[in-house]
This record gives C-alpha cells, sequence and structure tokens, in this order.
C-alpha cells in the first residue's frame, strides 16, 4: 500500500537512495502505513454512516502527519549517506 501512494513513492525513489535504510527512513514509511490503513478504516466508517465518528478520526490523521514532518525535518539535519 505504501508504494502505491506517490508520498510512498518519493520515500523509495528519493528519501531511501539519498539516506539508506536508516531507522529515521523505516520510521517514516511505518508512520505512513499506519496513517494509509487507518485513511481506510476512516474511509470505510464513513460510507457505512458513521460520519461523526470518521470526522474525529481525522486527529489521528493529522497525528501521523505531524511525525512524518518530525522525522522528516530530523533528516533535513542529517548528512545524507
Amino acid at each position: 500500500m505504501v508504494r502505491e501512494n506517490p508520498l510512498g513513492q518519493w520515500i523509495a525513489s528519493t528519501l531511501a537512495p539519498r539516506f539508506g535504510r536508516t531507522a529515521e527512513v523505516r520510521s517514516i514509511e511505518r508512520v505512513l502505513q499506519l496513517m494509509l490503513r487507518y485513511g481506510q478504516e476512516l474511509v470505510t466508517m464513513y460510507q457505512r454512516g458513521q460520519i461523526e465518528d470518521a470526522r474525529a478520526g481525522l486527529e489521528q490523521i493529522d497525528a501521523y502527519a505531524a511525525e512524518i514532518d518530525a522525522w522528516l525535518q530530523h533528516l533535513e539535519h542529517r548528512p545524507a549517506a
């Protein structure tokens, strides 16, 4: 699922070659996987009519995005492999 996502493709084509399979890159991939899986769950909830619950779940998507951003900022200050 991650490789089918544009961010996942960018990680594989740009970030991983530049920084290698560091803990940071693996963490970004892991959090992206969690975010995509959870996003799919929210879509399913929405489709089942659980609209308010799905909307409330968007806060977790924001938390995943913030975590990815923090890992990217950490990499920004690290020399490439």
